[in-house]
């Protein structure tokens, strides 16, 4: 797996920096026709972090990449996201849509979700999409065969909280909150997190 930053931030550098076992190739771009001369060489499974606020521009030119190759995953970060901004993004093929100043560990979840072929964004704009997409709930039988500790859990996913933050609330480890999310994910028949916290809309 390669990681592109198309960026001109050394903070963002900076950060993916510092997990080397995870993140093992990364290439740094600053200009649109260098990184899809990188792109042609390094096609398969590649992610492309995409600094929108550097490159506001590029929006079009970037969506046009996603349609002339399918198997690259777009992760977009802003300096001041924007719930309008991260629709128009996630409806044109990105993946994800972060804060540009989110620490490595973010990062890392956003580029493990997105590699499983999910969306991850930040919780406000979660939120937005829990509470303007519309969908039937067919889960009520599914609902019932959850125990009272994954019922927290989904109803605080269903709120936008990360992992980390679902832990703290329930008082349990975060590695906790995944097992109880894995089993919410067979039990409920979803396969991302957005679903997951559509079910309670």
């Amino acid at each position: 797996m390669t990681i592109f930053l198309y960026s001109k931030s050394n903070f963002i550098a900076d950060e993916l920096k510092k997990e080397p076992e995870f993140i093992k190739s990364l290439i740094i771009k600053s200009s649109l026709p260098d990184l899809q001369i990188n792109l042609e060489k390094e096609i398969d499974e590649s992610i492309i972090i995409h600094h929108i606020s550097d490159f506001p521009d590029d929006a079009q030119n970037i969506s046009l990449l996603i349609k002339n190759y399918p198997k690259l995953s777009f992760i977009g970060l802003s300096n001041n996201p924007d719930t309008l901004e991260g629709c128009r993004l996630l409806k044109i093929g990105y993946k994800s849509y972060l804060h540009a100043l989110s620490n490595i560990d973010i990062l890392k979840s956003a580029i493990t979700s997105v590699l499983n072929g999910n969306i991850y964004v930040y919780p406000k704009l979660m939120e937005f999409l829990i509470s303007n997409v519309p969908i039937e709930n067919e889960n009520n039988e599914s609902l019932n065969s959850l125990t009272s500790k994954e019922l927290d859990i989904l109803k605080l996913v269903s709120k936008g909280f990360s992992n980390k933050k679902i832990g703290l609330e329930l008082d349990i480890a975060e590695i906790t909150v995944k097992k109880h999310i894995s089993s919410l994910f067979k039990k409920l028949q979803v396969e991302d997190r957005l679903s997951l916290a559509l079910i309670l809309k």
